[in-house]
């Protein structure tokens, strides 16, 4: 049996996913907000590091920096996707 504040603890972090009201809420940080602050500090402390190096994983870093290298219509013809779909993602149209 766990103490009776661990239980309130995670009754209060699972609420995000029971909860339907908080389904719909917005993220504070966007992943663009999040690389930048990330790049900008990457080789500072190791957190930021991995955090780094995790979004370089990702599709979105896929995107961004084909958009950065090529533009927005060579990223929407190699990746198949409009520019509504880059706006969903959260990145700002570089060209």
């Amino acid at each position: 049996m766990l103490p009776s504040r661990a239980l309130l603890l995670i009754n209060e972090y699972s609420k995000p996913l029971t909860r339907p009201d908080w389904r719909q809420s917005k993220p504070i940080l966007s992943v663009y907000e999040l690389y930048r602050t990330v790049y900008a500090s990457w080789d500072e402390d190791e957190l930021h590091y991995i955090l780094y190096r995790n979004l370089k994983n990702t599709y979105w870093y896929d995107i961004y920096w084909c958009i950065k290298i090529h533009g927005v219509y060579m990223c929407c013809s190699r990746y198949n996707i409009t520019r509504a779909d880059i706006r969903n993602l959260g990145i700002q149209m570089l060209t």
